[in-house]
């Protein structure tokens, strides 16, 4: 997938875990911190914003903060994120997971479920839904580029739905597979061409 992406520079910002940056407490204080990243290694170059999952809130809110800052947005792309209204669910569900240790070990069992036990052991992603409870998002008036997994089409229509609301446009890509899978074959192919063809359509000149 890393050949879809532009050649200049391409940087994966996480979380902190628990522990770490405490002054980080919300969405938005953790997108100050990716937008003053981003400042300095851009520049005044145009930038490719993508998030996926819950990571697509702090996206979401980092494009409006580097757009304020007059900075160029080439694209903005939320790869299956729900509205954060929806993560009180998920992180009660995630939570409970990770509180019960037994119930931990009978879900890492079953394949389907695999990798939603081994997100109740990812404290990144705790402290994540944890922040993204109070968001509430802020429409932006740019495009939005949605990529939504095949697998559970009516939440994928949700999710979809949900952020029509919150941009002045929004296109949706699918992409065959469930919320983890579309990151191994052949979903990760058509993500890479999805990506690739969003950053194609949305190239803007380097200033001189």
């Amino acid at each position: 997938m890393i050949l879809s992406c532009p050649t200049d520079g391409v940087f994966s910002l996480s979380p902190p875990g628990i522990g770490v940056d405490d002054d980080i407490v919300s969405i938005r204080d953790l997108a100050e911190r990716y937008a003053d990243f981003i400042a300095f290694e851009s520049g005044n170059e145009p930038v490719h914003l993508v998030g996926y999952s819950i990571g697509g809130l702090a996206a979401f809110q980092t494009v409006r903060i580097v757009s304020g800052r007059k900075n160029r947005i080439a694209s903005l792309t939320l790869i299956d994120t729900l509205d954060p209204r929806w993560t009180r669910l998920g992180l009660a569900a995630v939570a409970a997971m990770h509180r019960m240790p037994g119930l931990l070990s009978r879900f890492a069992g079953i394949p389907v479920m695999r990798r939603f036990a081994e997100m109740a052991l990812d404290e990144r992603l705790l402290r994540q839904l944890g922040m993204a409870v109070s968001y509430r998002p802020v429409a932006w008036r740019g495009r939005l580029h949605f990529i939504s997994c095949t697998f559970s089409a009516w939440a994928g229509g949700l999710r979809s739905g949900e952020w029509r609301a919150n941009a002045a446009a929004l296109d949706v890509m699918k992409v065959p597979g469930s919320h983890s899978s579309i990151f191994q074959e052949p979903g990760i192919r058509t993500l890479a061409a999805s990506l690739d063809a969003i950053f194609s359509a949305n190239e803007i000149p380097k200033e001189r």
